[in-house]
């Protein structure tokens, strides 16, 4: 993911990237990113989780038996469908999502 910058100002110190899943069916449900600038509290793992947890029921796509899997954020390339490996856990990508060329 890239950020914009302002001039005299520094980028995210860290990228934090989770998905999620659907611990049956591997489907993913929610993607939460977190994005941490210099002299901000950092929080843990488990803090990470529960929040994106959080969010994916604020958002009415919690699946029933939700899992939570931390990810590089480079694995997540745009224009692609992921899942998750339920037996491993890890992420998977699928196919290329089509898109549609819009004309003006």
């Amino acid at each position: 993911m890239e950020f914009a910058q302002s001039k005299g100002l520094t980028g995210p110190e860290t990228v934090q990237t989770m998905v999620v899943y659907d611990a049956r069916t591997g489907r993913i449900a929610h993607t939460h990113i977190v994005v941490t600038f210099p002299g901000v509290q950092r929080h843990d793992t488990a803090a990470l989780h529960s929040r994106a947890l959080e969010m994916a029921d604020l958002k009415g796509v919690k699946p029933q038996n939700a899992k939570v899997l931390s990810v590089p954020e480079s694995d997540m390339a745009p224009g692609f469908e992921y899942s998750v490996d339920v037996q491993r856990p890890a992420l998977v990508r699928g196919h290329a999502l089509h898109t549609i060329a819009r004309s003006n």
